[in-house]
């Protein structure tokens, strides 16, 4: 599997369908691969369909991980204050923020590792079909 090291300059929550709406967006799938696929097309798809889709779920990460830890020193504030109940509702809304950005790098992970297959699937079709060289990630 090859590691995909992204940086992205602003968080995105929802996904950004190609097409305008997902119905676009199948129907643009289904016309790359109508009677004879058009691997181009289709990898090109791919590649922004898979884009769009990491950079909600870093997104997603980064926010949870950040939410996390305020809500870690809104808890120790409030134990310095003495405010025992908003202490442990904090802690718990802590706990939640990290297990929502304990799956959120779960499924990171998973649309890396979807990503790599069907770009490498779709790149070694292409070299067979016409002898071309793409490179594996872009």
């Amino acid at each position: 599997m090859t590691t995909i090291s992204r940086y992205y300059n602003n968080l995105k929550f929802f996904r950004t369908y190609i097409g305008g709406s997902k119905k676009k967006e199948i129907n643009l799938f289904l016309n790359a691969q109508g009677d004879q696929i058009d691997w181009f097309e289709f990898r090109k798809l791919v590649i922004l369909n898979f884009e769009d889709v990491l950079h909600v779920t870093f997104s997603r990460k980064f926010a949870t991980k950040r939410l996390s830890f305020w809500f870690l020193g809104i808890s120790f504030c409030m134990i310095l204050f003495k405010l025992s109940i908003l202490a442990f509702i904090c802690l718990g809304l802590a706990l939640i923020s990290q297990i929502f950005f304990n799956y959120f790098k779960y499924r990171e992970g998973k649309n890396i590792m979807n990503y790599d297959i069907i770009i490498r699937f779709t790149n070694n079709f292409i070299q067979q079909e016409f002898g071309i060289n793409l490179p594996d990630i872009t």
